[in-house]
Formats: C-alpha cells, structure tokens, sequence
C-alpha cells in the first residue's frame, strides 16, 4: 500500500513539473513565456499600427538591431542599425501596412533572459518582400520584458 500511495505522489508531483516548468531561479517558465510572446506580437502590432512610440517601448536601453544577408554575388554580409532608425521608419506614414507574419515561435527563459526564434513573412501590403528567421534576446529588469537585441536573416527568394 505505502508503494502505491508513493507511486501516486511521484507521478503527481512528475505531472506537476511538467506541466509549471520553473528556470533555477524559480521563474514559471509558462507564464514567462506567454509574457514574453506578448511582447513579441505587440512590437509586430506596433508596425502595423506606424505605431513608434509603442514599439519604442518595448526595447531596454541600448538595444541592438542587426541583419544576416547574402549579398547578389553571394557574400555572407551582416548589417547594423539603431533602434532609433527602426522606429523612425515604423512611424513614418506609409501607403500600404508592414505586416511581419511570424510563425514556429521558440522561446527558451532563465531566470531574466530569454531567447526567441521564429520564422517570419514581410509584407507590404498583400505583397510578400522578404522570409527569414528573426532571434530576438529580451531581458526583464524588473519593467517586463523588454527587447535587448534583434538579428535577423532576410532572403527573397526560398520562402515557405
């Protein structure tokens, strides 16, 4: 009886593990994530709204921005902006909307930091411009998540 009532409690407390996942300083990885996919959707939110001040929020001090590129004669190129350049575009008025389509969103969390992958469509309008995959690193200080570095790959062409 005590190896069944024993059994019963271990496969209860494997279950409850499983399912509230926690870093090794005690953050629920679960509800950090779904944070964490909040802060992610509302920056894509935010360019399809030319939103920059909503955007400009969602960034820590000192954020970076980066893009991987294969140049036309097949030079592996990478390229850095400002988060400020990034917004100034955001906000711009534009005659059709930016929509960043991401899909196979990843996110692993310790403790305050956070890495997301995901792969996303650009679109101007109905018209898709580019694929890649954005690795986004985010770090909460205390103020919520907050993006700290973006890089992403861009190509025209072999897009889902």
């Amino acid at each position: 009886m005590k190896y069944l009532i024993f059994t019963v409690i271990l496969s209860f407390v494997s279950t409850y593990q499983d399912t509230n996942p926690t870093s090794e300083t005690g953050f629920v990885i679960n509800d950090e994530k779904k944070e964490i996919e909040k802060t992610i959707h509302a920056l894509f939110d935010a360019m399809r709204e030319n939103d920059a001040e909503k955007a400009g929020a969602l960034f820590a001090e000192n954020a970076e921005m980066h893009t991987a590129f294969i140049t036309a004669k097949g030079e592996k190129k990478i390229r850095s902006g400002t988060v400020k350049e990034f917004l100034h575009a955001v906000g711009m008025e534009k005659p059709q909307v930016w929509d960043e389509r991401i899909r196979n969103l990843k996110i692993n969390v310790d403790g305050h930091l956070a890495h997301a992958w995901m792969e996303y469509d650009f679109h101007i309008g109905d018209k898709r411009l580019h694929c890649g995959v954005n690795s986004i690193h985010l770090i909460n200080l205390g103020e919520g998540w907050k993006l700290f570095q973006i890089i992403d790959t861009r190509r025209a062409k072999k897009c889902k």
